[in-house]
């Protein structure tokens, strides 16, 4: 199962990764590395054309200054480069 979230706080993530172990799966947070820059040039295209739910920039602004990252005992992948996360997503599902 895929749950695409932000997950941006640490019990946030510690919840899904107990209920992936009560149902005998394993849990592994993927943070795709998007560069910041890009996230605020589409926030501000969204504003302009909106095509989905938005957020203003403050609140992304408030978001990263309070983002929980992964620590090391934390099962995670950080994937540098968004288009990597198709190849990842069709090796995981080779191994189910």
């Amino acid at each position: 199962m895929v749950v695409d979230d932000t997950l941006c706080f640490r019990f946030l993530r510690a919840d899904f990764a107990r209920v992936a172990a009560e149902s005998g799966r394993q849990s592994v947070l993927l943070v795709l590395g998007t560069p910041l820059e890009e996230a605020r040039s589409r926030i501000a295209e969204n504003a302009r054309h909106p095509a989905r739910g938005g957020i203003v920039p403050a609140v992304l602004e408030r978001h990263l200054a309070t983002f929980e990252w992964p620590g090391a005992d934390e099962a995670h992948r950080v994937i540098p480069d968004p288009a990597g996360l198709d190849a990842w997503l069709v090796e995981e599902v080779d191994r189910w």
